[in-house]
Order: C-alpha cells, then structure tokens, then sequence
C-alpha cells in the first residue's frame, strides 16, 4: 500500500512539474522582442490574433501549405491602430552559390499590402497569389512601436491539376500492375 501511494504521489507530482514545463514554454520563456526576432505563439503574431487565412487545424499559424487559389485573405484582431502589412514575396537564385554549394538567392516583393487597425479591431487583407512559390510575411508594428513578423509559405499549383487529380481513379491492382510489370495478368479498360 505505500509503495503504491508513493508511486501515485510521484506521477502526480511529475504530471504538475511537466504540465508547468509546457505552460512555461509556451507563454513565459519568449525571447525579448527586438526588430528581427518573431514573437508567435499558436495564432498571434505580437499583438494581432490571426483568425484566418493562414491557420493549420490545430488553429496555429502554419509554415506552409499547397493550395490551387488565386487568392488569399488573411483575418484578424489587432488594438486600434496597430500597422499590418502583408507582403507577398518569392525567393530568386542569383546564380551565385555559396561556399557549401547551396544558391544564394535574393527576395523579390511581388505585392504589398497595408492598412493600419481601426476601432472594431478587426482587419482583412486579400493576397493575390502567383503560381508557384508565395512566401507570404505579415509584418505587425504595434502602437507602442514594437514591430513582430511571421513567413509563412503558400504554393498555388494550376487549377488544371486539381481537375486533373478529381478526375483519375486509381484501383490498387493498377498500382501493383504498375510496380511489377507482368506479375499480373489483369487486362484493364482504358
């Protein structure tokens, strides 16, 4: 019985300890803000709460995603006049490379897009995307000055692919068939 008690009384006070570890990570050990370092936790980038646009289904801000629109709107909540910017960007080789051999690239701002938070709180702006590569980074500048960013990446493949993709139907002894040519000898309808 004490063995058991002692066992009980220890998972309870681990399960506190890590719970603690995790709410500490998330809300109380954030770097101090400077220009360059981004404040995001789960939806909010500084100030501003994201509702839309850019959530995953956890409901925190995602790093990147495929999608065949051609455009975007991103929703929020920010205090009355807090700055939001959202500029659509992609990143161009130079041709140049580095010592590792990976390619220096260079960022080329497609669209920008600004409006600063009025008294409702709530802000909407709609992105254009282009096909391919849209890096998508949404700058904040509070009113205390205080400015938060956050990158995130879309890439649009063409609306003919989605089509494309709804219209093929794959039976699994195709893939097979595909996989060892001539193990079957399944003749299929075209």
């Amino acid at each position: 019985m004490a063995k058991r008690s002692l066992f009980v009384l220890l998972t309870v006070v681990f399960l506190f300890c890590a719970s603690f570890y995790v709410y500490a990570t998330d809300d109380l050990l954030i770097p101090a803000n400077t220009s360059n370092v981004p404040v995001v936790i789960n939806n909010k980038i500084g100030s501003v709460t994201i509702t839309g646009g850019i959530l995953n289904a956890e409901g925190s801000l995602m790093e990147s995603e495929l999608t065949f629109d051609e455009k975007r709107t991103i929703a929020g909540l920010a205090p009355n006049n807090t700055s939001v910017k959202l500029t659509v960007f992609r990143l161009d080789n130079t041709g140049e490379f580095n010592e590792d051999g990976t390619p220096i690239t260079e960022r080329v701002d497609l669209n920008v897009y600004e409006l600063v938070v009025g008294q409702t709180e709530m802000f909407s702006l709609t992105a254009d995307l282009f096909i391919g590569d849209n890096n998508l980074e949404i700058t904040t500048v509070s009113t205390d000055a205080r400015t938060f960013r956050y990158v995130c990446l879309l890439t649009r493949t063409p609306a003919e692919i989605k089509t494309d993709i709804q219209n093929t139907s794959v039976f699994p002894w195709q893939i097979l068939q595909d996989a060892f040519p001539g193990l079957f000898n399944i003749p299929f309808a075209e």
